[in-house]
């Protein structure tokens, strides 16, 4: 049995308001499917939002105001995890 991953995902407001709700989102490479690992959750009061026990795997990871559009979505991050890892990710706001 592989071990499982955390991600703890910042996102960076240097230089912009801060909106009310903010939204971040992590998604299998490749897009999801049935059977794969994704989700989504408010960031914190900190900024921060995290996602616990996941599989290991290459992960896509974005972030934006919500309500916001597409035009306002952070640059896509890429994470390849493998077992037991729990890095910290930093999504710079648009």
């Amino acid at each position: 049995m592989n071990k499982s991953v955390s991600v703890k995902v910042t996102v960076d407001f240097t230089g912009k308001k801060r909106p009310d709700g903010y939204i971040v989102s992590i998604a299998p490479e490749g897009g999801e499917k049935i059977g794969s690992y994704g989700g989504s959750g408010n960031i914190d009061a900190q900024g921060t939002m995290s996602f616990k026990d996941m599989p290991p795997g290459r992960y896509i990871i974005r972030g934006r105001p919500n309500p916001g559009s597409a035009r306002e979505e952070t640059a896509p991050v890429t994470v390849d995890l493998k077992g037991g890892d729990s890095p910290d990710v930093i999504l710079k706001a648009r």
